[in-house]
C-alpha cells in the first residue's frame, strides 16, 4: 500500500476514533437529553434522584418514553414541564387521576419578571408569578423562581412554602392525587449532591410502589433505529466485519496485487503523438519502393469506379522509379485537386 493511502486511512481512523469518544463522552454524561431528563447526569439532570429511587426496596422505578403510557396507580414524575403546561395538561390529569396514578408536575424555573399573567387552573389553585428578580442561581439550576401558587381551595395540602408563597401542594383528584412544584430544582442532581431535602422528595413521591419517570413529555421518544437494533441483537461483529471488509476494499483499489516489484517510474516511455505515431507504423510497415503503389491501390480501392483520375494515378505509380516518390506524389496530388 502505498504511504499516502495508508496516511489517509489512518488519519480516517482517528477522525473517526475522536469523533465516537466526543459522542461516547455526551452519551454517557447525558448531555444530549433536554434539561430535568433522568438521563442526564450533569447537574441539569435527574440521574441521581433516579438512582436513588431504584435503590429503595419494594419500588419499581421505569422510564417512559411513549405516548401512550398507562401507569396505572403508579407514581408519574413530569419534571420540567413549562409554567404554561399545566393548562394544556389538564384533561390528561383527569384521565390519569381516574385510574389513581400519582402526578407530579415540576415546573421550569422563570427567573425575569415579564408581561406573565397569573392561570387559574380547574383543580383550584391559581400559577402565579412575582415581580422581583431577585432569584438565587445556584451553580448552574436556578434554585428559586418567580413561580408559586396562589388562591388554593381547601382540598390542597402545601409542601414547602417558597418567598412569594406555596411553591409545592398536593392535592386527592378523583382515584388518584395531584403534586405540584413550582420548582425543579429540588429534584436535580445538583440539588441532591448539595442540598437534598429526602423529606420533601418523599412526600412528593408518595407510597405507590410502582415510579415512572416520563421522558416523552421533555421530547424524548424511542426510535427503533439500525443502531438501537443492532444494539438489541448484538451485532457488533457484524459491524466490526462490514469495517475490516471495508479497509480491504479500499486497500485492493489503492495498490496492486500482488504488488509489482520495483520501482518503474523511471522506465516509463515518452508518449507519442497520433501523427508521429502514425508516421512510424507505415515505416515499419511499407517499403520506399512500394509506397506510391500503395497509395494508388488504395486511392482505387476506396474511389468511384468511374473517376476518370483512377486511370491516371494507375499509370504514375506504374512508371514511377523506387527513388522518385515524392515527384510522383506532387502529382498525384496536381490530379486529384482538379475537379
Amino acid at each position: 500500500m502505498k504511504l499516502s493511502t495508508l496516511a489517509l486511512v489512518a488519519i480516517l481512523a482517528a477522525f473517526g476514533a475522536g469523533l465516537i469518544g466526543i459522542f461516547g463522552i455526551s452519551f454517557e454524561r447525558g448531555e444530549v437529553y433536554p434539561p430535568n431528563s433522568s438521563f442526564r447526569t450533569d447537574p441539569l439532570g435527574c440521574r441521581l434522584f433516579y438512582d436513588s429511587l431504584r435503590a429503595l426496596p419494594g419500588r419499581t422505578v421505569e422510564r417512559n418514553l411513549d405516548a401512550s403510557l398507562d401507569p396505572g396507580a403508579a407514581t408519574v414524575l413530569l419534571l420540567g414541564t413549562p409554567a404554561f403546561g399545566l393548562s394544556d395538561a389538564q384533561k390528561e390529569v383527569d384521565a390519569r387521576t381516574v385510574a389513581g396514578a400519582r402526578l407530579v408536575f415540576s415546573l421550569n424555573p422563570v427567573t425575569r419578571p415579564g408581561r406573565l399573567n397569573p392561570s387559574r387552573l380547574k383543580w383550584g389553585a391559581t400559577v402565579d408569578f412575582g415581580k422581583s428578580s431577585a432569584v438565587v442561581d445556584a451553580g448552574n439550576t436556578a434554585r428559586e423562581t418567580l413561580v408559586y401558587f396562589d388562591n388554593l381551595d381547601l382540598s390542597w395540602r402545601v409542601l414547602k412554602n417558597g418567598r412569594l408563597g406555596p411553591v409545592v401542594i398536593e392535592r386527592a383528584l378523583n382515584k388518584g392525587s395531584l403534586v405540584l412544584s413550582a420548582e425543579s430544582f429540588p429534584f436535580t442532581n445538583e440539588a441532591l449532591a448539595r442540598s437534598r431535602d429526602a423529606d420533601l422528595l418523599a412526600a412528593v413521591v408518595g407510597p405507590n410502589a410502582r415510579i415512572i419517570f416520563d421522558e416523552y413529555h421533555l421530547g424524548v421518544r424511542q426510535n427503533p433505529g439500525v443502531a438501537l437494533l443492532m444494539r438489541k441483537f448484538r451485532l457488533h461483529a457484524l459491524l466490526a466485519a462490514v469495517a475490516v471488509a471495508a479497509l480491504l476494499f479500499v486497500w485492493s483499489v489503492s495498490s496492486p496485487f500482488p504488488p509489482v516489484a520495483g520501482d518503474v517510474e523511471g522506465d516509463a516511455a515518452a508518449g507519442l503523438t497520433a501523427r508521429s505515431g502514425m508516421i512510424r507504423l507505415l515505416q515499419r510497415s511499407i517499403p520506399r519502393s512500394k509506397l506510391i503503389a500503395v497509395c494508388a491501390a488504395e486511392w482505387e480501392r476506396t474511389a468511384s469506379s468511374a473517376d476518370p483520375r483512377t486511370s491516371s494515378i494507375r499509370e504514375l505509380a506504374r512508371l514511377s522509379a523506387p527513388g522518385d516518390a515524392p515527384r510522383v506524389y506532387r502529382e498525384i496530388q496536381s490530379i486529384l485537386e482538379q475537379k
